[in-house]
C-alpha cells in the first residue's frame, strides 16, 4: 500500500474516533448531570446540543470503523507491511491523545473531591460562576470513564500489534 493512503487512512480514523471519544463524553454529560439533579436550571441541555452529539457519533463511528478496518486489511494483505512505523506512530499518538485529557480529568476529579472533603467547595455561590463539586464530579468522571476505555483498547491494540511484529524498527530504537 502506498504511503498516502497508509496516512489517509490513519488521519480519517484518528480524526473521527477523537470525534466520537468527545461526542460520546458530551452526550453522557448532558444526559446524565440533568437527571441527577447536578445542573444548573438555567444551563440545562437543549435538544440541538444532544441531536448534535449524536449526529456525530452516528456520522463518525462508520467513518471511524471504515478506515480502520481499510488501514488493517492493508497493513495485514502484505507480510512486508508488518511493524510499519506508521501503524506504531498513530497507536502511540492516539494513546497520548487519550493519556493527557484522562490526567487533566483526573486532576480535576481529585481536587474537587479535596474541596468537597475538606468543607472549602464552593465559595460564595452568588459570586461565583464554577459548577457544585458534584457536578464536577460526575462530569470528570463520565470523562475518566470514557478515556479509560479508549486507552485500553489503543493498549491492547499496541500489545497485539508488538506480538504480531515483535522486530518493529520503532520498538528496536
Amino acid at each position: 500500500m502506498s504511503s498516502f493512503r497508509r496516512w489517509y487512512f490513519y488521519i480519517v480514523a484518528a480524526v473521527s474516533l477523537q470525534a466520537v471519544t468527545w461526542a460520546v463524553i458530551a452526550l453522557l454529560r448532558n444526559l446524565i448531570e440533568p437527571a441527577l439533579g447536578l445542573l444548573d436550571p438555567r444551563l440545562s441541555p437543549q435538544a440541538e446540543r444532544i441531536a448534535f452529539q449524536i449526529a456525530v457519533i452516528l456520522v463518525g463511528l462508520p467513518m471511524f470503523l471504515l478506515h480502520w478496518r481499510w488501514a488493517r486489511r492493508a497493513d495485514s494483505e502484505d507480510a512486508a507491511e508488518l511493524g510499519l512505523p506508521e501503524r506504531y506512530l498513530y497507536l502511540y499518538a492516539m494513546l497520548s491523545a487519550f493519556l493527557f485529557p484522562l490526567l487533566a480529568n483526573t486532576n480535576g476529579f481529585l481536587q474537587s473531591l479535596l474541596r468537597l472533603l475538606s468543607g472549602t467547595s464552593q465559595p460564595d455561590a452568588q459570586f461565583t460562576q464554577r459548577p457544585s463539586e458534584p457536578a464536577v464530579l460526575v462530569s470528570t468522571g463520565i470523562a475518566m470513564f470514557v478515556l479509560t476505555l479508549m486507552i485500553a483498547y489503543h493498549a491492547g491494540l499496541l500489545r497485539r500489534e508488538h506480538q504480531r511484529a515483535p522486530d518493529a524498527p520503532l520498538l528496536a530504537d
